[in-house]
């Protein structure tokens, strides 16, 4: 560029390997390629004829020559051609989430069906082999009108005979109680003759549409009423105290799988939650009352996993920093529009051109 306290008459010339590499690898230069295509193609509807001939006055304020015209034609079909065999890439799902009443920060949205149904933290050595806490904040938006379970957090795969355990709200038909709290129990022993996959009901009921603190403390070698504590906690109403409930259970062992922890479902995709889950903590001991996440926010000795859904330490972190860190879910991205990009790089080409750049 010229300087801006002195007149000159001419250009020094300052084409150069590097200059031109530069302008023509940035992702501004790009960027301006898209927006010369937009105009090509806003002024020319004729196809990629019309199309050569606008760029061609665009960019250097005249018309291409037959050979150029032949050469841009040759170019922009074998580019065509190329880009029909490119698979569209994979695109990071967004993370969706919103407040939580009564609670401060947000929660993550887990919906049914969606692109995030569920959130998959690959399986770790840590996590527990035998007795666990599982502890959540929860706004379920809708049971099932079957008996079917709305999991909240699970390692599981959903087979029976399976090893796993998953907590969860029943269906409106359950044979037990409609909306209540559940674990579900499946070892190497089976608690039945004929079943090997044991519900253990906590008789806690789950209302639509409030907050919840929730959690199950396992003792897994202990199977009498002590040996399973569920707690659940109405957020929106302080003078009710936290409901505790202690069941027995016949699943003593064998309930570590090596499938992924899944929050809002199975890895089988089956039972999954709708509503609002925050601050998922899972600890390798049966953690006593007042060391639950309710009354302590923190990542003790025990916690094995620890998921915020905050932009600090990150959505999809785990904030016990043992290495727990959520998957981000992706989805395929729109089709190539082979025509359109195809022109892009044409425009590329020009806007890099001596003829459109620099002035003798």
């Amino acid at each position: 560029m010229a300087e801006g306290f002195t007149s000159t008459s001419l250009r020094n010339t300052t084409t150069t390997s590097t200059q031109s590499l530069f302008m023509i690898n940035s992702q501004w230069s790009l960027a301006r390629a898209k927006a010369f295509a937009r105009n090509v193609t806003a002024l020319g509807k004729s196809g990629p004829d019309d199309s050569v001939t606008i760029a061609y006055q665009l960019a250097f304020a005249r018309k291409p020559t037959e050979a150029e015209h032949e050469a841009a034609l040759q170019f922009i079909m074998a580019q065509e051609r190329k880009l029909a065999g490119v698979k569209p890439e994979m695109e990071e799902v967004p993370f969706l989430s919103e407040k939580m009443p009564f609670r401060d920060g947000h929660a993550a949205v887990i919906t049914p069906n969606s692109a995030q149904q569920h959130l998959i933290i690959p399986d770790n050595p840590i996590f527990p082999k035998g007795d666990f806490t599982a502890e959540a904040f929860v706004v379920l938006k809708s049971a099932y009108d079957s008996g079917a379970v709305r999991t909240i957090v699970s390692q599981w795969d959903g087979k029976r005979g399976h090893p796993g355990w998953a907590l969860g709200v029943t269906g409106k038909m359950s044979r037990y109680k409609p909306q209540t709290l559940v674990l579900t129990l499946t070892g190497d022993q089976p608690w039945s003759d004929k079943d090997p996959m044991e519900p253990v009901f906590s008789g806690l009921f789950i209302e639509i549409g409030k907050p919840y603190y929730v959690a199950v403390s396992v003792d897994i070698d202990d199977p009498s009423e002590k040996g399973i504590t569920f707690y659940a906690k109405d957020l929106s109403n302080d003078d009710e105290p936290i409901q505790v409930a202690q069941i027995a259970h016949k699943v003593t062992s064998g309930t570590r799988g090596t499938v992924p922890l899944v929050i809002g479902g199975r890895t089988d995709t089956g039972n999954q939650f709708d509503g609002l889950i925050d601050d998922v903590r899972i600890s390798d001991v049966p953690l006593p009352q007042d060391q639950l996440l309710i009354s302590r926010e923190t990542v003790g000795e025990h916690t094995v996993g620890y998921w915020k859904f905050e932009a600090d330490p990150g959505c999809y972190k785990d904030s016990s920093n043992r290495g727990g860190d959520i998957m981000a879910a992706k989805t395929e991205g729109a089709p190539i529009d082979t025509s359109f990009t195809a022109l892009v790089d044409f425009c590329h080409v020009l806007l890099n051109a001596n003829e459109f750049l620099y002035i003798d």
